[in-house]
């Protein structure tokens, strides 16, 4: 039988675990000037994450009326899912309960944890899609965003969070290991690519990141549509979608910050600025030409070729 309050219980139980997740020295990478992260079966992961969880998760077992938001980090999960909640769950909808409870990141709590969730369950995930545990029912909202914007918002997050112990971090680091791929969750490039080959699929939906910024009722619209449902019923009534617009702003978010982050952690940082083209000012021409170069030859032929040509230009 599936309780909430034993899934609360643990799930409250694994975000004190992680606080002291650099003791656990299982597959810890550890490089001077460089963020931490976790390695796992070869591949690079967040120093939150545990092997348990990690691997766990990637074999999780999906219900058929499950919603996941997947994207590569900094592309706008927390958003997604944001409006997503509004659509489907009622006390979500409400303010009564919180984002970081009611969709958590699959890799971090691990498959046992998320089981105890009971459904609809709107689930978080990173994972590429060799990682990703896959359904052929269940439904997947993939947000992407300019690779620029990407990188940009990725330094920030991680000189921020303690876990990584790159409070002091250099942004030309960064920008090395984020083109060479050789950073949690692997090359973005990559990451597009392999989800470029379930585009057909009629349970996968990709919403531009750019899109969504741009006319926040029309891709609300979309998503209902694509879950339907719950979803449905809520963009008939005109109050409820205007509702939803209305607090899937950056602004909106942030007066309640620790929906987002935890109750009492403080995070005011989370949601640093949102936006579009705030690349900008930290990428050199140079370092924005090695972007194009690499995009291009990694994604040409994909419906990601063109997507930001405006987006990507200085």
């Amino acid at each position: 039988m599936i309780d909430k309050n034993a899934y609360i219980e643990k799930a409250l139980n694994r975000i004190k675990e992680s606080i002291y997740c650099i003791d656990d020295k299982d597959g810890l990478i550890e490089e001077k000037g460089k963020p931490l992260f976790r390695e796992v079966d070869g591949n690079l992961f967040f120093s939150s994450g545990t092997t348990k969880s990690i691997r766990s998760a990637m074999t999780a077992k999906l219900r058929d009326d499950d919603v996941i938001v997947g994207s590569w980090p900094k592309s706008g999960s927390t958003w997604m899912r944001h409006i997503v909640l509004q659509l489907v769950n009622d006390k979500y909808f409400n303010g009564i309960t919180d984002q970081y409870l009611e969709s958590p990141m699959i890799e971090f709590m691990g498959s046992d944890i998320i089981s105890l969730l009971p459904s609809q369950r709107i689930l978080k995930t990173h994972f590429d899609v060799k990682c990703c545990p896959m359904s052929n029912i269940a439904k997947y909202i993939i947000i992407v965003r300019n690779p620029k914007d990407v990188l940009v918002s990725f330094f920030h997050h991680m000189k921020l969070i303690p876990s990584y112990q790159f409070e002091d971090g250099d942004f030309n680091i960064f920008f090395e290991i984020f083109i060479t791929g050789k950073i949690e969750f692997g090359s973005y490039f990559d990451y597009l690519l392999g989800w470029h080959s379930k585009l057909n699929n009629p349970n996968v939906l990709v919403v531009k990141y750019e899109d969504l910024y741009n006319d926040r009722k029309v891709y609300i619209t979309k998503v209902a549509n694509f879950i339907g449902g719950k979803a449905l019923d809520r963009i008939k009534d005109d109050d409820s979608i205007n509702k939803i617009i209305n607090e899937s702003t950056v602004s909106s978010m942030k007066k309640d910050i620790e929906r987002f982050t935890g109750r009492g952690s403080n995070n005011n940082w989370f949601i640093r600025k949102g936006g579009v083209g705030g690349w900008k000012d930290y990428l050199t021409d140079e370092q924005s030409k090695k972007i194009d170069v690499l995009f291009y030859e990694k994604l040409k032929g994909t419906i990601f070729e063109n997507m930001w040509i405006e987006e990507m230009k200085r």
